[in-house]
């Protein structure tokens, strides 16, 4: 049983990360709308079970004596049985796997022919190749140490090849064939297998430590000029400087000054930030004059950033009619968590002997500079240097991050954040002074969150040491402020002073635009949006409602079998689409993300309450109740067009009109 725990561990790994975590179900549900995904899922269900059944076939080969050790080879006969066996199990286990998928999404029939055809397909190539390869005792060990080296070399690239789910099963099968190679060479050498299985575990220990954080340094722009040089940096801008520019720009009327701040969450805040401010700027073209600070944390921090790089860019070739929608949509349809599941599946444990794959935080940003090549093909804002973004008018931005060192908030801005930007630590350092660094490293610093990204560490400069360390370390922004909130009332409170003096005409009216990036109910309550709060509570009900059993006691027999099924069905769309729940018992984990979260609410609604009693604007957008929406780094199709109609619904609401007549100054 020992050495057949690596085939269950594989396979166990495989079904937890697709069922149980909310990321691998929204890659499920991606096969309902999309048939690419459906046969991406479909060939990864055919590789896994073609390793499974190779390992399990190396395995069975050799059977054991009393003592554990290896007897003598057994006859062929036996051995092709096994095989036989072995290959009919591995098939029919993908298939079972397949048809549970297409019964569980309710999927139309040509995507039941694509997943169904797919893995029979896939499964008849890759498991009589398996089991060709195990007549050569080195075959199986050399085909896996080829695949997780190849991942672990050219991890981005894979990524946007094949998809999460795709090298998801390539990264589990590869090292399920290497420990299956070593377990037969172990054999071959009577070596008991309690010994290996401690080696194994000794290597995944020793892995685990040498790539613990902080290992990722912040990425910088290495390109030189037409001369050999290092390019000019865009110099950083005063705080006031900035803001007396844009109150000049409105010189005809009462100027309108914009604050918005972006929570963290992954892609679904990237998107759900992006979403509402490319909308609210087709509604109201004068937000580009008229925003001058964005604050962002994590998934709202790349959100911004693409949002800034599409107001930079003159001539989108994703927005010919000047919809930038279109163009945050096309961004997000990308798949970001395959580079990052290739990395992470191959270069933590292969770094520790060989170091031949990049960082996970530069496969991660590699794939959002291709993206943006995709949708922006003339331009290269994402890869370019993150202060040559302001060298044009526009608003500026902060991305948060965290101190390792002290927790406190370490920010990335285009501004001189010294004299206005609050902070307890003796280390009071803009990121974006110490390190040229690109658009992508930029939104990524902010974006670190544990187990997905490493910490990242920068050098800074020795005129600007007094309090640090030469090299600071910063993790995910969440982890001081989730909300992006604290910052913004900074902001506040110094355009508040700036302006103090200045003729009532003049001065400024402040509109906050608070974008909240969470699905569950509660945070649009404490944010007194009962209205959404409403509607979210709504959606969990109707859920609730359809994944209501059928009482089949009562039913005629030749009903029976069909509520059976009816149930099961149930069950397992249950599964994939789970309903939010609180669990009462949450692990430290989850308890931390539960006290950021109320955290981050506190000072969120003490934004709110400022603004408001100062007479000024104060409009929250809530994705509450897109409960598909997973935290993560890619979308499903499912997910986006949740996200859309709870922004369609948003918008239907009459703050929507006053906000947008405010923003044009009407």
């Amino acid at each position: 049983m020992l050495l057949l725990s690596p085939v269950l561990i594989a396979i166990s790994a495989f079904v937890y990360i697709l069922l149980q975590v909310d990321q691998g179900q929204d890659i499920v549900r991606a096969a309902e709308t999309d048939h690419g995904a459906a046969f991406r899922l479909a060939c990864a269900l055919a590789l896994l079970a073609a390793a499974a059944g190779a390992s399990l076939s190396d395995i069975l080969s050799f059977p054991q004596n009393r003592n554990g050790r290896i007897g003598k080879a057994p006859a062929l006969h036996a051995k092709q049985t096994k095989s036989d066996v072995v290959f009919a199990v591995s098939l029919l286990l993908a298939l079972w796997g397949a048809l549970l998928l297409t019964s569980a999404l309710g999927l139309g029939a040509i995507s039941v022919v694509v997943v169904l055809g797919g893995t029979v397909a896939g499964s008849m190539v890759a498991l009589p190749l398996a089991f060709a390869a195990r007549r050569f005792p080195p075959a199986n060990l050399t085909i896996g140490a080829t695949v997780l080296c190849c991942l672990a070399a050219i991890p981005e690239m894979a990524g946007r090849a094949l998809g999460s789910a795709p090298i998801l099963a390539l990264a589990l099968s590869g090292w399920l064939l290497v420990v299956a190679g070593f377990v037969r060479m172990a054999h071959r050498k009577r070596i008991s297998g309690a010994f290996v299985a401690m080696i194994i575990f000794i290597g995944l220990w020793f892995s685990v430590v040498s790539s613990t954080p902080p290992i990722d340094r912040i990425r910088a722009v290495t390109s030189l000029d037409a001369h050999g040089a290092a390019p000019s940096v865009t110099p950083m801008l005063s705080f006031k400087s900035a803001l007396f520019s844009l109150l000049d720009r409105q010189a005809e009327s009462r100027p309108v000054v914009v604050l918005v701040s972006a929570a963290g969450g992954g892609v679904r805040a990237s998107y759900w930030t992006a979403k509402v401010l490319a909308r609210l700027t087709q509604a109201s073209p004068a937000l580009r004059d008229r925003l001058f600070l964005a604050s962002g944390v994590s998934g709202g921090s790349l959100g911004l950033a693409l949002y800034r790089a599409l107001l930079a860019e003159p001539d989108l070739a994703c927005a010919p009619d000047g919809r930038l929608e279109d163009c945050v949509a096309t961004f997000h349809d990308a798949d970001f968590l395959a580079g990052l599941l290739a990395g992470a599946l191959t270069h933590d444990l292969l770094s520790a002997v060989l170091p031949i794959s990049p960082q996970r935080g530069a496969t991660l940003e590699k794939t959002w500079e291709a993206q943006w090549r995709r949708i922006a093909p003339s331009s290269d804002r994402f890869a370019e240097p993150f202060r040559d973004l302001f060298s044009t008018t526009g608003p500026s931005l902060v991305l948060n991050t965290t101190a390792t060192r002290d927790g406190d908030r370490v920010p990335i801005s285009n501004l001189d954040t010294k004299g206005w930007l609050m902070s307890r630590s003796r280390c009071k350092v803009n990121i974006a002074e110490e390190v040229n660094l690109p658009l992508s490293a930029a939104a990524h610093a902010s974006a670190r969150f544990p187990v997905i990204s490493d910490w990242a560490s920068f050098e800074v400069a020795a005129a600007r040491r007094a309090g640090c360390e030469s090299l600071e370390t910063v993790a995910d922004g969440g982890f001081f402020e989730n909300y992006g909130a604290a910052t913004v009332l900074d902001a506040y409170r110094q355009i508040k002073k700036l302006t103090a003096t200045l003729p009532e005409a003049r001065k400024p009216r402040v509109i906050v635009i608070q974008i909240v990036n969470d699905p569950d109910c509660d945070a649009a309550r404490l944010l007194e949006a009962r209205s959404l709060a409403l509607e979210c509570e709504q959606i969990i009900a109707q859920r609730k409602e359809a994944y209501k059993k059928r009482d089949v006691s009562l039913l005629p027999w030749r009903y029976v079998q069909a509520d059976w099924n009816y149930n099961a069905t149930l069950n397992i769309r249950r599964l994939i689409r789970p309903t939010p729940s609180l669990d009462p018992r949450p692990g430290p984990f989850g308890v931390m993300l539960r006290s950021r979260t109320m955290a981050g609410i506190e000072v969120a609604d003490q934004l709110r309450r400022v603004v408001l009693a100062a007479d000024d604007v104060y409009h929250l957008f809530s994705m509450a109740g897109a409960v598909d929406a997973p935290l993560g780094w890619t979308l499903s199709q499912t997910a986006r067009r949740q996200l859309d109609e709870r922004l369609d619904a948003v918008w239907k609401q009459p703050q929507i009109e006053n906000l947008i007549n405010t923003l044009s100054a009407r």
